[in-house]
């Protein structure tokens, strides 16, 4: 059945966080003061006065211990940075050859597929439509590369354009997106089947699960 109130305060112990007399009702919405702390903590009514318009000495359980809370918010854009630079490498082995030849302007004697390019560092809400447009022409398949455990696009796919001469110019030309600019190269023919079994027809990138 439902417990009792006096029940549920005989089983808890929670603390004022001021006074540190035993208290379990949260009211108030006080919280830690501590850096960007911000967990919620337990101010019971003898102290709540007092608290009202100065919080700054609320301190909860984890911070009294020693625990201390950032003092800055985290740098998201370097933290991203720093997951795309972490994935290029762990790509690198496989798509070596591809990334080698994106400032290379000649095919000759290289074994390339004069109309399919392999593209990197394009951004993860990037289209076909936006890629063809980018790239000066029409694109016949756009395969979007995913990696392996989160099925999810990274920024990297095999583009066939419309014709060896388009291609031919994407390569040759110095191209930008959100003012990043896009490693492009011939791809490598390996004798691999084309378009590959795992392809998707696709507008977006996939964003994985």
């Amino acid at each position: 059945g439902n417990k009792t109130e006096t029940l549920v305060e005989s089983e808890t112990n929670s603390k004022c966080c001021l006074c540190r007399q035993k208290w379990t009702t949260y009211r108030g919405k006080f919280k830690c003061s501590r850096g960007l702390c911000g967990v919620p903590v337990i101010v019971c009514d003898s102290c709540r006065p007092a608290t009202l318009g100065n919080s700054n000495t609320l301190t909860c359980e984890l911070c009294k211990v020693g625990y201390k809370a950032p003092k800055l918010m985290p740098d998201l854009v370097s933290m991203k940075r720093k997951a795309e630079s972490q994935h290029t490498r762990s790509e690198k082995g496989k798509y070596a050859k591809e990334a080698k030849l994106s400032d290379q302007k000649s095919i000759a004697d290289k074994n390339l597929c004069i109309d399919r390019l392999f593209i990197s560092r394009l951004p993860l809400t990037i289209t076909k439509s936006h890629l063809a447009e980018v790239l000066g022409g029409d694109i016949k398949i756009v395969h979007w590369l995913r990696d392996k455990k989160s099925c999810a696009f990274y920024g990297s796919c095999f583009v066939q354009m419309g014709s060896a001469y388009i291609a031919r110019q994407a390569v040759e030309r110095s191209i930008k997106v959100n003012k990043k600019k896009l490693k492009v190269a011939f791809a490598i023919e390996k004798g691999d089947a084309w378009p590959p079994e795992d392809y998707q027809e696709r507008e977006f990138p996939p964003i994985g699960h």
